[in-house]
């Protein structure tokens, strides 16, 4: 019998670099693949159809260890023929080495949280690599391996930017062969948001690109299964601190705490904070939100007096729209999607 898809996150914590981190890294890894194991005692009717192994910097982990994980949640829970399977990565940290690991254990995606191409505008971040992260990579790219899939984020409405500086990394991101763009506001409620928003959009659909989500541009044939399935129903497993679940009728989370983490072992009572049934309003409002998301109407009679409050309230606000009884997002609702999501999620 086909077993059903699940999607899985996988969140690896930073600790200190260097040795003075080590031997966190190392009982992180363990607890984590501890975790990992326990899968198979509840995870058995599913195959993984996309992994997104995320954090701040897994790379800060040897890659070896980072292949350790993922080779544990392939022996714990079967993967299918084509999973997805996407690392986070800071620009600059991903050596030849590394890629050509990575690519044996079956990663065929990175994410580079890369912001700006703007030194001052990295500066005010806090970023340390060069704005020629990218263009390294992409040369060690076509030089070793010819073509490989790779996001970048790109930051909106960031401390010193303007309308010109943003094109400018847009563009930059789209030189060094992106085939994913990810647009992330500086803050979610910016009241600069929409105008930097537009001009992003302007940009990138003028090279091409075409929007899967108010978040996601791609180049025609890339666009990512896990981005598409961010706010979904369909089954998701979470390991690593913070995670959540969503599986069986029921959603769990994973301690926020470190240290209690690492004590936990697999051990259900101590791992997770919350376990809970998954109420029939929440499969409505997140089901809703994932229509949205996904750039498709929803049916506004469907919805629940609630939901009608929330989303009459945000056509008021000019960031959904209702026609026919279809409810839609403008383009206001696009560079405000975090406001969307927040209300109808409550």
């Amino acid at each position: 019998m086909k077993k059903q898809g699940v999607s899985v996150l996988v969140n690896i914590i930073s600790f200190a670099h260097g040795l003075e981190g080590v031997t966190e890294r190392q009982k992180y890894a363990r607890a984590l693949q501890d975790e990992l194991r326990s899968a198979a005692d509840y995870a058995a009717d599913y195959a993984v159809e996309t992994l997104c192994i995320t954090g701040t910097a897994p790379l800060q982990y040897p890659v070896d260890a980072l292949c350790s994980v993922i080779e544990t949640l392939k022996q714990n829970i079967p993967f299918q023929n084509n999973t997805e399977i996407t690392l986070n990565a800071l620009p600059g940290s991903v050596t030849y080495a590394d890629l050509r690991v990575l690519i044996e254990q079956g990663v065929n995606r990175i994410r580079f949280d890369m912001q700006s191409f703007v030194p001052s505008e990295l500066d005010a971040l806090g970023r340390t690599f060069s704005p020629r992260a990218m263009e390294v990579f992409m040369r060690m790219v076509q030089l070793k391996f010819v073509f490989f899939v790779y996001e970048v984020v790109v930051g909106f409405g960031l401390p010193g930017q303007t309308l010109e500086t943003l094109r400018y990394s847009i563009e930059q991101a789209i030189k060094f062969m992106a085939t994913n763009i990810t647009l992330i506001p500086h803050k979610a409620d910016g009241p600069e948001n929409a105008a930097f928003y537009q001009e992003a959009v302007y940009t990138l659909e003028s090279h091409g690109f075409q929007a899967y989500t108010p978040l996601h541009f791609t180049r025609p044939g890339y666009a990512s299964r896990w981005n598409k399935l961010v706010h979904s129903n369909q089954p998701r497993l979470g390991f690593g601190v913070g995670a959540v679940s969503k599986i069986d009728g029921m959603i769990s989370q994973v301690t926020a705490d470190v240290q209690k983490y690492l004590a936990a072992g697999s051990d259900p009572s101590e791992l997770f904070v919350k376990l809970e049934p998954i109420t029939q309003s929440s499969l409505v409002s997140t089901a809703l939100v994932e229509r949205l998301f996904n750039l498709e109407g929803f049916d506004f009679t469907a919805l629940n007096s609630e939901l009608r409050e929330q989303t009459t309230s945000l056509c008021e606000s000019g960031l959904l729209q209702i026609n026919q009884d279809l409810v839609t997002l403008t383009d206001a609702g696009k560079a405000a999607w975090h406001t969307v999501a927040r209300v109808l999620l409550g």
